[in-house]
């Protein structure tokens, strides 16, 4: 949450808003008389960089690595600009889990890993990391059909987004073309009414 709030939010349509209750550094101007805004930020990435360290620890309990790991996929799809450093970090836990995880917590914490992939995969800004993403999927037993369907999603929801954009330009060409064409249903209407006024005279 610390670190979600020390970080501007991007002009994402897969963030969540929720204007009346969320909090960030969008909210404070760089004129303000106490908060340095540049300075909360370098907080929030210093805080990001302990997550990311503590998430390494070789002695992490299980729990807190179960935790480490929903922190990160929460992080990486409401603020997209640590979307690397998170693939990145769950590309070296894959590689190196820790030695003090019994077979039942390592079995455990690679099917969480397996979900958050697979959640990041649905994310627009996870594209350019989806080669890497969809290894990590196949080494972690995910099947070509469970990928397939992430990745379609992920397609459909920015073609759904192109289509919006589109949908509202087209709007917007067609309100301007009526409002060009309102005088002249006006000067029509007005010559209708003049002529109704005479035949009744």
């Amino acid at each position: 949450m610390l670190i979600i709030v020390l970080t501007p939010r991007p002009s994402d349509p897969d963030v969540p808003c929720r204007p009346e209750t969320d909090l960030d550094l969008d909210r404070i101007s760089n004129e303000h008389p106490v908060l340095d805004p540049e300075k909360l930020r370098e907080d929030g990435r210093k805080a990001m960089d302990r997550l990311l360290s503590f998430m390494g620890h070789p002695a992490i309990s299980s729990i807190n690595l179960t935790a480490a790991l929903g922190s990160l996929a929460s992080i990486a799809r409401q603020r997209p600009v640590f979307m690397a450093q998170v693939v990145q970090a769950y590309e070296i836990l894959h590689a190196n889990l820790p030695p003090t995880l019994a077979k039942s917590q390592v079995s455990s914490v690679r099917k969480n890993l397996k979900l958050h992939l697979l959640t990041l995969l649905r994310l627009s800004a996870a594209a350019e990391f989806q080669s890497q993403v969809t290894t990590l999927l196949y080494d972690l037993g995910c099947t070509a059909p469970e990928i397939a369907r992430s990745t379609g999603m992920a397609r459909d929801v920015r073609k759904r987004q192109r289509d919006d954009t589109d949908s509202t330009a087209k709007k917007g060409r067609f309100g301007k073309f009526e409002l060009s064409l309102m005088p002249y249903y006006l000067k029509g209407n007005k010559t209708q009414v003049q002529k109704s006024r005479i035949l009744t005279t």
